[in-house]
């Protein structure tokens, strides 16, 4: 379940038809929009590792998360 701060109810992701600030559907619930600035061979590196980058490029920010202790800023 994921909670809705909008209304504070708790919607089921099957039943989770709210969409992207782009107006397109959510792929997933517990995802969120962002912009974020990087550099074009970062950018071009991602977009080489397939259709399917974003997602890659999530597991590899995950990964690297389990990996070191995040500062404080």
């Amino acid at each position: 379940m994921t909670l809705n701060s909008a209304t504070t109810t708790f919607l089921r992701p099957e039943t989770d038809t709210r969409t992207s600030r782009c107006g397109c559907a959510r792929k997933n619930a517990s995802a969120e929009h962002v912009a974020l600035s990087l550099d074009v061979d970062i950018l071009d590196a991602l977009r080489a590792l397939g259709e399917d980058w974003e997602t890659h490029f999530n597991a590899i920010l995950r990964d690297w998360l389990r990996s070191n202790k995040p500062v404080a800023a």
